[in-house]
């Protein structure tokens, strides 16, 4: 029977939600000022083609609308793919950074509320790895103190 550890997509909800948001803001930001250039040229290229007096049903009108639609989707379905995969790496990498921050912040709750101290180790990938090697030295010193006494 093999063991499955649950994983949760939040593990330090305020921190990731924020990060999360900041890495979508720009593609929202980019998206949503190229879909105003998009209206505001093709409204541009109608009132030019009524100005040099093209009648309502031209042909030049259907293309304009029919290029408007195509373009509007496209913005409109990469908008949509690269905020799911923004998403999807947020919280991945949200994780790699919120994961050992936690991890301190249990470990000195434990040693605070009574709890042996040991050694602090973090995930293969996990980021903030230099300050294993200080903080374990404190927990030796620690110990030692605590013999000691």
């Amino acid at each position: 029977m093999s063991k499955h550890k649950r994983k949760e997509f939040f593990i330090y909800p305020k921190f990731q939600l924020r990060f999360i948001g900041w890495l979508l803001l720009p593609v929202l930001t980019h998206s949503a000022v190229l879909m105003t250039a998009l209206y505001l040229i093709t409204l541009r290229s109608e009132q030019l083609s009524h100005t040099i007096g093209l009648s309502p049903d031209h042909i030049l009108f259907t293309f304009i609308d029919m290029q408007k639609q195509y373009m509007f989707w496209i913005y409109l379905s990469t908008t949509i793919f690269l905020a799911i995969l923004l998403a999807i790496f947020g919280i991945l990498l949200s994780h790699r950074l919120a994961g050992p921050i936690i991890k301190l912040k249990n470990h000195i709750t434990a040693i605070n509320n009574g709890t042996e101290a040991t050694y602090v180790n973090f995930r293969k990938d996990d980021f903030f790895k230099e300050l294993l090697p200080p903080l374990n030295q404190h927990i030796d010193q620690y110990k030692s103190l605590k013999e000691k006494s």
